[in-house]
């Protein structure tokens, strides 16, 4: 398992990942955007993280941080 924090913000996320150790594994930001998503998820793949395997924390926002939730 690993656990997401993304400080979500209008036009560029912050993105870090630990794994169940608390070690960082990723930190990156993305914009906000379907090419910041597919780097973001071609980095996931990169270390062999399936997406499914990842608990995301973010901040209550309106619609900025929907991509997230889509995925």
């Amino acid at each position: 398992m690993f656990y997401g924090g993304i400080d979500v913000a209008k036009y560029r996320h912050e993105v870090c990942l630990l794994d169940d150790a608390g070690n960082v594994v990723l930190q990156m930001h993305i914009d906000n955007n379907q090419k910041g998503m597919n780097k973001f998820l071609q980095a996931l793949e990169r270390l062999d993280i399936e997406p499914d395997s990842v608990k995301f924390c973010l901040e209550a926002t309106d619609i900025t941080g929907s991509p997230f939730t889509a995925t």
